[in-house]
């Protein structure tokens, strides 16, 4: 694809989370004229610092698989430049039907991807020990997938951005919004700051700044929790992620990840939706005891070798995900110097450096090369056109 040349613009960033961070620095690494992030709090104080910081290049789906490839490569930027650290503790998801199998290899093949290896049911039972495969039909693994710390991530891409001259400003919520001489005003505490671009990068809380700068998006905030897992018998081993939830399979799946020497994050994942939208501002932040004895029940059955194993709350997260399941980047009709990025769902510190790349494209170069243009079509926004937004 062709891409136009850089336009001289003032960029206004809405929400200091890994997406508009990432958006951020890509903005001023396009050659913005200016790029200010606006944070009605810190950097990472939500859903990318709640997160179990999972990155990993194993779906099955080719689109998703192509964005995965293109993030961790910048992930690897960045820490070949001393600004993050990426655990590359493996990463294997768990195949439980043949069809799942078939897809999987088809993915695999026609990507041509050297991160991805698919393993039969014996090499997955070799690589987590203790774990029940009676099910399973094989698995597809990275050796280099692993995962990273959520704050950690912002803190690169913030330490990147201010390097190529991004202004961050943490406490100024943007409180109202309006056009003057085509250029966008918005009120915060600090005074009205204008710019000719708004990326929302708001997070949960999308659609209601969308409702405030006249671009309606719906968001999903499924509420997810985590718990710590110890078990002390595997003190000496080294594990990768184990990720049971296969995309598209409905499920509410059970994953484990490293944490250290005999210690793992746990909880239950799924793209889907299950379970009423939640309020950004009022959810229930502890673990449920029900959800505790569910995801017990779910571990002694995939794990029941881990004999010693024993449970603890941790804390609870929001997925911001959209109502179709795909993510939503690009302009809007009403409004195209007006570009959302978000409904990542659980998979936005994976994929936030390429939908950062791809928003701050549409920013500054109003097309984009980063990733396929089908691809890129199906995250506009312009297809909630008709949906009713709660904000």
């Amino acid at each position: 694809m062709h891409v136009s040349s850089t336009r001289n613009v003032d960029v206004i960033v809405i929400g200091a989370g890994a997406a508009g961070l990432s958006a951020a620095w890509q903005c001023a690494r396009l050659g913005a004229k200016s790029v200010t992030v606006l944070e009605k709090a810190h950097f990472a104080q939500a859903s990318s610092g709640l997160s179990a910081g999972i990155f990993n290049r194993q779906t099955a789906d080719s689109a998703d698989l192509r964005t995965r490839i293109a993030s961790v490569d910048i992930l690897s930027y960045l820490e070949a430049r001393n600004l993050m650290t990426l655990n590359r503790s493996g990463y294997v998801r768990l195949l439980r039907t043949q069809e799942q199998l078939d897809q999987t290899r088809e993915a695999v093949r026609s990507s041509g991807s050297s991160h991805s290896a698919v393993l039969d049911s014996k090499d997955v039972a070799e690589l987590v020990p203790g774990m029940w495969t009676e099910d399973v039909f094989g698995g597809m693994y990275g050796a280099q997938d692993g995962h990273m710390d959520g704050s950690d991530l912002c803190r690169a891409y913030l330490q990147a951005g201010r390097m190529c001259g991004v202004t961050y400003r943490s406490r100024t919520p943007v409180l109202g919004s309006r056009k003057r001489n085509g250029r966008h005003a918005l009120k915060t505490p600090a005074g009205v700051i204008e710019a000719d671009v708004i990326i929302n990068a708001a997070g949960s809380w999308l659609s209601r700044v969308g409702a405030m700068i006249g671009t309606s998006v719906p968001i999903d905030n499924q509420r997810h929790q985590i718990c710590l897992v110890r078990v002390p018998s595997l003190m000496g081993m080294s594990l990768p992620i184990v990720q049971t939830y296969f995309p598209g399979s409905g499920e509410n799946s059970v994953y484990v990840r490293p944490e250290g020497p005999g210690k793992f994050i746990a909880g239950l994942h799924s793209y889907e939706s299950h379970s009423a939208s939640e309020n950004p501002d009022t959810y229930g932040r502890g673990v449920d005891a029900d959800y505790i004895d569910r995801l017990a029940e779910s571990l002694i059955q995939r794990f029941p070798g881990w004999e010693d194993a024993s449970l603890e709350a941790g804390w609870t997260g929001l997925y911001p995900s959209s109502p179709d399941g795909r993510w939503i980047i690009g302009p809007h009709a009403e409004d195209p110097s007006v570009i959302s990025v978000g409904g990542l769902g659980g998979v936005g510190l994976t994929v936030s450096p390429a939908v950062g790349l791809v928003a701050a494209e549409w920013a500054v170069l109003e097309e984009v090369s980063a990733l396929p243009p089908d691809l890129v079509e199906s995250f506009k926004p312009s297809r909630f056109a008709d949906a009713q937004v709660d904000a």
